[in-house]
């Protein structure tokens, strides 16, 4: 679904087990617009590797910035945090944020 329109984003469809595609997917969507706002020039789009399984790719002139998940978070089976993958020149920093806003700011780093 590579598309850099957050609001054209659909909902996948696959077995409850995996958890609620429609509220991952709000979450998602809210986290790339806010990204956008702060970084317009980045495109995001919507990855579904597989059943279960869905993350936000970020790049910036084709390349890719980072990945954003949405995880539960450990010993809370009810809350939902965000796994951040930053690729630097180093390599991956893998970071947890609570709000969108805390992705935007890490994000942005690696964008400006």
């Amino acid at each position: 679904m590579a598309t850099s329109n957050p609001d054209t984003w659909t909902s996948p469809r696959w077995h409850s087990d995996f958890g609620n595609p429609e509220e991952e997917l709000s979450r998602l969507q809210a986290c790339a617009k806010a990204l956008l706002r702060k970084c317009p020039d980045a495109t995001v789009s919507l990855e579904q590797p597989e059943e279960g399984y869905m993350y936000v790719e970020v790049s910036r002139d084709s390349q890719p910035v980072a990945e954003v998940y949405c995880v539960k978070e450990p010993g809370k089976p009810d809350s939902v945090r965000y796994g951040v993958f930053v690729f630097t020149g180093k390599g991956e920093a893998e970071t947890y944020c609570s709000t969108p806003d805390e992705v935007v700011e890490l994000i942005a780093r690696e964008c400006s």
